[in-house]
């Protein structure tokens, strides 16, 4: 997501169900530079919350965002709460962490995968490296998947789904 745009969520999730069949965790990555960052974060989520309602995702979770950050979410939210926190393994999961997502039944999954809110910039070089210009083009929304074989721990297939605008 590279705004606080609900529609962009929305039209990231009807995209990963077109090809994935359904979507067990939706993960958010909210971008973690905004001073407004919770206001904006819990507009979001209320939408969001919405998403489990109607039955197009079983769960939800954040990823990438920091243990004060988890903790506010997960504080303010009323309807449905992070279920989950999905963090780089790269970063130190702290003790306070782990004992926190202990006492409020937050999962505690890691990956390997480039920082999402990252991944814009990351994006723009290959598309200059590809077309010349980083400007024809801009990203909308992306989203990490990973496709399970649960009942032999395996993962199958892992990739990313992202969505373009035309600049003019």
């Amino acid at each position: 997501m590279t705004n606080w745009n609900y529609r962009q969520i929305s039209d990231c999730v009807d995209t990963a169900l077109s090809r994935l069949d359904f979507v067990f965790y939706f993960f958010i990555c909210f971008d973690d530079e905004d001073g407004f960052w919770l206001n904006n974060a819990l507009t979001l989520w209320k939408n969001i919350e919405d998403l489990v309602y109607s039955g197009k995702v079983i769960s939800l979770g954040v990823a990438d965002l920091g243990f004060s950050r988890v903790k506010m979410l997960n504080e303010a939210v009323v309807r449905v709460r992070p279920s989950i926190y999905h963090y780089n393994v790269g970063d130190c999961c702290e003790v306070e962490l782990r004992n926190y997502a202990a006492e409020h039944n937050i999962y505690l999954l890691t990956h390997n995968d480039p920082n999402l809110s990252k991944l814009k910039g990351k994006v723009g070089e290959k598309i200059r490296s590809f077309l010349g210009d980083d400007q024809l083009f801009e990203l909308g929304w992306f989203a990490r998947y990973t496709v399970w074989d649960q009942s032999r721990s395996i993962v199958r297939s892992k990739g990313y789904i992202l969505q373009f605008q035309k600049n003019h």
